[in-house]
């Protein structure tokens, strides 16, 4: 059945089908022309989801569509701001679909909850400069007042925080990563937490760690093999080998400096 409009909704609708920032996020949602039912659909599977996570982003949508009388137009401030936190310059190149000349692939679902996720965890982290230059691309590229996004980012950040427990935000956190990389960014780039880059480098440490447990194995292997090699193509096989271990324990050990520089 078709959903009635009244003359205000009909020419918001109108108003954001002529706007760049809404064809870019429909664009990047592959939405087709009907961004306003695109959105109904999707906030409404967000809700439906069985985590919680999903569902909560979704019921937050929703709020902010009934509560703030504009519609999926809301939904689409909110997912520009997170895009613009998370990396994706949307004004600046029309849509940012790859990294290098690799073409990403996106995930509705994760691209939402790593958006909302990037204003709760990203906003406050950034100078009012840089606050005041996203505000900028928003109104510009939707038509809306500073105010009225402000307003919407607060709402988020303040409804989110009194929904979720400490556990379910820290699940927002994973979406976040998942989106930032896409753009050539890590958590903390969005967080700018500390903790959030120490446990990325400690991360990176246990990686290390595991190559160079790898490395080792390998120059045990190589030693087997070449045992009736030449002494001279044994030795510099087991030069080579143990070379490649000391560089990456050296990194480890640069993970582990980086650490220590951040908890001072």
């Amino acid at each position: 059945m078709a959903i009635s409009l009244t003359s205000a909704e009909s020419a918001i609708i109108g108003l954001a089908n002529f706007n760049p920032m809404s064809a870019a996020i429909a664009k990047l949602y592959d939405s087709g022309k009907n961004l306003n039912e695109y959105m109904n659909q999707h906030i409404l599977a967000l809700q439906q989801s069985e985590n919680t996570t999903i569902a909560t982003t979704g019921q937050i949508l929703d709020a902010a569509k009934l509560g703030f009388g504009l519609g999926y137009l809301s939904s689409v401030a909110l997912i520009a701001v997170g895009q613009l936190l998370l990396g994706n310059n949307l004004l600046e190149t029309g849509l940012s679909t790859t990294v290098g000349n690799s073409l990403l692939v996106f995930n509705p679902v994760a691209m939402t909850c790593g958006a909302i996720g990037a204003i709760v965890y990203g906003w406050s982290a950034l100078s009012t400069k840089e606050q005041d230059a996203i505000l900028q691309q928003i109104q510009d590229g939707l038509e809306i007042g500073v105010e009225l996004i402000k307003s919407l980012i607060q709402f988020v950040i303040v409804k989110i925080k009194s929904l979720l427990d400490s556990k379910y935000l820290e699940e927002l956190k994973d979406f976040i990563a998942s989106q930032a990389q896409n753009f050539g960014k890590t958590l903390s780039d969005v967080t700018r937490a500390t903790s959030d880059k120490i446990s990325e480098t400690v991360n990176k440490t246990i990686e290390a760690g595991k190559d160079v447990a790898q490395a080792v194995v390998k120059v045990k292997t190589s030693v087997v093999d070449i045992a009736s090699e030449s002494s001279d193509a044994v030795a510099n096989t087991i030069s080579n080998s143990f070379h490649k271990v000391a560089e990456t324990a050296n990194v480890a050990k640069n993970s582990i400096s980086d650490i220590i520089k951040y908890q001072k």
